[in-house]
């Protein structure tokens, strides 16, 4: 299993990324930082369900094929007045689908921590999306745009 390498690859898909009519890149936080401090978009990821098989033969080790579900909360902050403010986080949105249903595929990771390989197989081929109603911040000048974006990615290992 690769909790480690799961959400570091889902951090490296989007971490950076710039989308239309956003003003600030994309900021990918695994421990998320104080929310009352969002400056621009951001997203936090988190590996929140990991479903798990072992295959074993006769002689050896077997296989195991994990099926990850990587919940992506994106959050923006955006002008309560700006003419373009319902289209920006739908651009954001769609700029992170775009980013993971076109990563290469399969890929070898390899976690920095324990050097253990690790076979991704399948990255975002299958994912929801969620989007919260839009809340207005105290001051009312600004909303605060929600969306929990579900992504899986199968990988390939042996035990």
């Amino acid at each position: 299993m690769g909790v480690n390498t799961v959400q570091l690859k889902a951090q490296s898909l989007i971490d950076g990324l710039e989308a239309p009519l956003n003003k600030s890149p994309l900021v990918v936080y695994i421990s998320p930082p104080n929310p009352g401090e969002l400056k621009g978009p951001a997203a936090y990821i988190w590996a929140t369900i990991g479903d798990n098989q072992r295959r074993t033969a006769s002689r050896g080790p077997g296989f195991r094929k994990t099926i990850w579900t990587v919940s992506t909360w994106l959050m923006s902050p955006g002008s309560a007045t700006s003419k373009d403010r319902d289209q920006a986080f739908a651009c954001l949105i769609d700029a992170v689908i775009e980013a993971w249903v076109t990563a290469e595929m399969p890929v070898t990771v390899i976690d920095p921590q324990t050097g253990r390989k690790i076979q991704q197989v399948a990255i975002g081929e299958k994912f929801t999306v969620n989007q919260s109603p839009v809340h207005a911040l105290q001051d009312q000048r600004l909303f605060l745009y929600e969306c929990l974006l579900e992504f899986q990615i199968e990988e390939s290992s042996t035990p």
